[in-house]
């Protein structure tokens, strides 16, 4: 029993030897002097070179703890035996590289008090290894040095000119980090979930590109108030958690990346005026930004800038930018206003495209800016007033494209009589009722005044009249809003007909009112082959008290028709038809060709305007064709882009002059796909289209 006893104690002292060693090395013989490769705790002191670290990878895999604060590292080189990976050259008090990778049992490291570097991927994927004091003497810190370990927090020192790519990345358990190295590189601590506080120190220069990519927990960086931070990297906090950061102490930033804070959770941010470079995309769809500040020294808005950011109220931009790209407010559905300054010259494709909420913007550039494609797609520009630095300027915007469909402002619209902002038949009668002394409660004598004359009369309603007919806006002084008009089911609808090419036919036109009105005012699109023959619309039982006067803009085969009665009478209540009118057919009529009324504006008894609803007539065409619902397909270019409308859900095949062959899914009504520049055939519901995308 007693040397059973003895046994078991030597085994445990000679256990305990085992796990716990000191060791006083030679460079290079760390392998002679551990005998025991199952060691858990080991001290070394004296000198150290590559191999002996690499023997601690290969063959102390167990190593929970290992004090190197004795050490001295000294350099080693062999050019014909590698011995991390391809390495063979070495340099003094480094960490080499790949140490220590992966030793899943690593938790403590004390390092040498006289290290300067840590060599790449040195710590990385040591998954217990939650803290490590870094000494004043390193200077560098390398690529990947710790990435995937255990850390839970890190305090890099001011004496670190250079953390590596990387170097933090990937560690899940990293929460806190204080940092004052010069220079960050990219990815640096990319996809830390836990990284919530940021404390970058004085010295720290540049942060690298997606530097916190991925950090979802930070929501803060805090920066000192003298701050030598000069540029922040591309991606540099791209789909992170942060909310704010504090630039007032960065008094040297000169750049913000591209994507910088692209899909953050940002709130608010104010640049610094020092700041002469934004990237594009810098605050792409940042969901939750309100509130942003742009430097004064700014001359491009880049490409995709706060496309997406759906809250921002963003209304103004400084003076000095002369550009704004691609996409740059791209579905900012939020913003109201938009001012624009003197120095624009240019907005890209689709810079403002899906700003839905639009309702004024103000344009001091008197050379009207130059538009890229679809720079306000999506957005109701009859309804959003553009505001410019003169009358004379706006005439100008008032003729260039894609901006002379918002409402611009002059001072008056000569012939705007209520104020209202347009000229249509609630003009003439309020003019009407001023003749007649009703005293209108809105009344502009002066655009009333339309023939220039001494006197308001009868011949101003007549010159109201021709001004709607022939589409013509004169302007005087005085600006005025436009009114959006109260919406009615009632309309003006045109009994079903059929004709022939070659024939003349007699259609009646109806009213549907669930009021009575006393003056209408429409326009009637008439289809390929269908001419209204002149003079003869005819007032029906309705209308026999009014008076019908029309004109036809043969370019688009339009006709502006007007209904009111000279002593603003209402139209009768009894009988069906409102008005007759001929119409004469040629060869183009097709087989679904139709009429569509549409812009129909009503005045009831009490001069309250309405807007009715637009109706369309399908004509019969009776030469023999029997199929009036032949398809409707129609496949083009447009604007860079293939375009296929289609009345039904459907595939459609896209064949390459290369052959190569694509499958489009199509849905009903239109759908536009990017594809390259070149010659296509389209093959869509049995038909076959030849399509030129330039």
């Amino acid at each position: 029993m007693m040397h059973k006893l003895l046994f078991m104690l030597t085994a445990l002292v000679l256990s305990i030897t085992a796990s716990a060693i000191e060791v006083e090395n030679v460079a290079g013989t760390l392998r002679d002097r551990v005998e025991d490769t199952s060691v858990s705790s080991l001290t070394v002191t004296g000198e150290m070179d590559a191999r002996d670290f690499k023997f601690i990878a290969d063959s102390l895999r167990q190593l929970t703890q290992i004090d190197l604060s004795g050490v001295n590292v000294v350099a080693y080189y062999n050019a014909l035996h590698p011995v991390f990976t391809t390495l063979n050259d070495y340099a003094a008090q480094s960490i080499p590289a790949m140490a220590f990778f992966d030793m899943q049992a690593l938790n403590r490291v004390v390092l040498p008090a006289s290290l300067k570097s840590i060599g790449m991927a040195a710590f990385a994927a040591c998954g217990q290894l939650q803290s490590i004091e870094l000494p004043a003497s390193v200077d560098t810190i390398g690529a990947f040095a710790f990435s995937a370990s255990g850390l839970t927090s890190v305090e890099v020192p001011a004496s670190v000119l250079y953390v590596g790519e990387g170097a933090f990345a990937q560690c899940k358990s990293l929460e806190q980090a204080t940092v004052s190295a010069a220079v960050i590189d990219k990815d640096a601590f990319k996809a830390d979930d836990a990284l919530a506080t940021v404390t970058l120190g004085a010295t720290v220069t540049s942060l690298g590109a997606g530097v916190f990519n991925g950090c979802y927990a930070l929501t803060a960086i805090d920066l000192p108030e003298q701050s030598a931070l000069a540029t922040l990297g591309d991606e540099a906090f791209i789909r992170s958690g942060l909310t704010t950061m504090n630039f007032n102490g960065a008094t040297q930033l000169n750049k913000v990346g591209e994507w910088a804070f692209a899909q953050s959770s940002l709130t608010q941010l104010s640049v610094p005026a020092c700041v002469n470079e934004v990237g594009q995309g810098a605050f792409f769809c940042a969901p939750s930004l309100t509130a942003l500040s742009l430097p004064e020294g700014l001359t491009e808005v880049p490409a995709y800038m706060l496309a997406g950011t759906q809250g921002l109220a963003l209304d103004s931009l400084g003076e000095g930018v002369t550009t704004i790209g691609d996409y740059a407010f791209y579905n900012n559905s939020q913003a109201t206003s938009f001012y624009l300054p003197s120095t624009v010259t240019y907005l890209g494709t689709k810079a403002m495209a899906g700003m839905t909420g639009l309702q004024k913007i103000t344009s001091m550039a008197t050379d009207v800016p130059l538009l890229g494609d679809s720079v306000w797609a999506g957005v109701n520009q009859p309804l959003v007033k553009l505001g410019t630095a003169s009358n004379e300027v706006a005439d100008l915007y008032a003729e260039a494209d894609q901006w002379k469909e918002f409402y611009i402002l002059h001072d008056y619209l000569l012939g705007d009589v209520n104020e209202d902002g347009s000229i249509d038949v609630n003009d003439v009668t309020t003019l009407i009722n001023y003749i007649l002394g009703k005293n209108p409660p809105v009344f502009n004598p002066i655009a009333a005044n339309v023939n220039g004359d001494e006197g308001i009369n009868v011949n101003d309603v007549t010159a109201i009249i021709n001004l709607i007919l022939s589409g013509e806006t004169p302007h005087i002084q005085g600006t005025k809003a436009v009114i959006v008009r109260p919406v009615t089911t009632d309309h003006l609808s045109i009994e079903p007909f059929s004709v022939k090419p070659g024939e003349c036919v007699t259609v009646q036109a109806k009213l549907a009112d669930t009021q009575r009105y006393m003056a209408m005012q429409f326009e009637m699109d008439l289809p390929e082959g269908l001419t209204l023959v002149e003079g003869a619309m005819r007032a029906g039982e309705r209308a026999r008290s009014h008076a019908i006067v029309s004109r036809m803009n043969e370019r688009d085969n339009t006709a502006t028709v007007i209904i009111y009665s000279p002593d603003n009478r209402l139209i009768d209540n009894a009988g069906e038809t409102l008005f007759t009118f001929e119409l004469q057919a040629d060869y183009r009529l097709a087989g679904n060709a139709a009429i569509e009324t549409r812009n129909t504006l009503l005045v009831n008894a009490d001069n309250n305007v309405y807007q009715g609803s637009d109706a369309v007539t399908a004509v019969g065409n009776t030469t023999g064709v029997d199929d009036i619902t032949a398809a409707t397909d129609r496949v083009y270019a447009h604007a860079g882009v293939l375009v296929i409308e289609s009345g039904d859900n459907g595939v459609a095949q896209l064949v390459a002059t290369n052959g190569v062959y694509t499958e489009l899914t199509v849905a009903g009504g239109r759908n536009e796909y990017d594809v390259a520049s070149g010659i296509y055939i389209v093959r869509l519901n049995g038909k076959s289209y030849k399509v030129i995308v330039k």
